[in-house]
C-alpha cells in the first residue's frame, strides 16, 4: 500500500494532464484502502471532483470528511479555486463554518512538540516535518535512513501551527521558526559530536496545485 503523501504526489502528476483522470485514479486507490487514508485524501478528492465539474461529488467528499469523520481544514484551503462552484452553496457554507470553528479551537490549544528527553547516542538527528505533515510522519520518513546507524539519536520537532486535522505547518514569518530554534538551543550543549537537522518541505499551500517536496538539511 502506498503512503498517503506518495499517493497524493502521484495524483498531482496525473492532474497536470486532467482532473478527471486524477480523480478516477485517486478514487480507486481510496476505495481499495479507505481506512488507511485521511483528511488530505478526501480534500484531494473534493478538489479534483470540483475541478472535473462534479460539484455534487465534491460536496459529498467534504461532507464525509467534516460531518462523518469529524475532521477539519485550514479556512483558506476551503476557498480553493477548485471548490469555487460551491462557494454560494448553503450546505458547503455550513460545512465550512463547522470546519472553521474546529480550526480556531485547534489553534487556541496547539503547542510545539519536541520529542527529545535526554542524550542517548553520540549524534543527534532532528527531523522537522513539512507542511500538511506532523512529527510522526517526519519520524517515519527519516527513521529508515537513521535506523542502521546506532550512533544516531532521532528526535522530531512539531510546529505549533495547525494545518488541518492531525497535521501542522510552518509559515514564512518571524514566529514559525521559533520551536526549531528553541529545540536546537536546548540540545546545543548536551555533548553531541554532531547535530543534524533535516526536513522535507512541501511548498504548496493548496493541495490540488502542483507541490514540490524537497529535502532541506543543516549540520551544526
Amino acid at each position: 500500500m502506498k503512503k498517503e503523501n506518495d499517493l497524493l504526489e502521484e495524483t498531482l502528476s496525473i492532474a497536470e494532464n486532467g482532473y478527471a483522470a486524477a480523480y478516477q485514479f485517486l478514487l480507486e486507490e481510496y476505495e481499495n484502502n479507505s481506512e488507511e487514508y485521511g483528511p488530505q485524501t478526501l480534500y484531494f478528492l473534493a478538489c479534483l471532483a470540483g475541478g472535473a465539474n462534479l460539484p455534487e461529488k465534491a460536496l459529498e467528499w467534504l461532507t464525509t470528511a467534516i460531518l462523518e469523520k469529524g475532521w477539519w481544514y485550514r479556512p483558506e484551503v476551503l476557498e480553493d479555486d477548485d471548490l469555487a462552484s460551491l462557494k454560494n452553496d448553503s450546505a458547503f457554507l455550513s460545512l465550512k463554518s463547522v470546519s472553521d470553528h474546529r480550526y480556531a479551537d485547534a489553534v487556541s490549544r496547539a503547542k510545539a512538540v519536541f520529542t527529545w528527553q535526554r542524550k542517548n547516542a553520540d549524534k543527534l538527528f532532528l527531523a522537522v516535518h513539512g507542511n500538511t505533515q506532523n512529527g510522526q510522519i517526519a519520524r517515519d520518513d527519516w527513521e529508515p535512513i537513521v535506523s542502521d546507524h546506532t550512533q544516531w539519536q532521532l528526535e522530531t520537532i512539531q510546529s505549533a501551527e495547525p494545518d488541518g486535522y492531525g497535521t501542522y505547518r510552518w509559515s514564512y514569518d518571524m514566529a514559525s521558526y521559533v520551536p526549531v530554534a528553541k529545540a536546537m538551543e536546548k540540545v546545543q550543549n548536551e555533548g553531541y559530536k554532531k547535530l543534524f537537522a533535516a526536513a522535507f518541505q512541501r511548498d504548496a499551500t493548496c493541495s490540488c496545485e502542483p507541490s514540490h517536496t524537497r529535502p532541506r538539511a543543516a549540520i551544526c
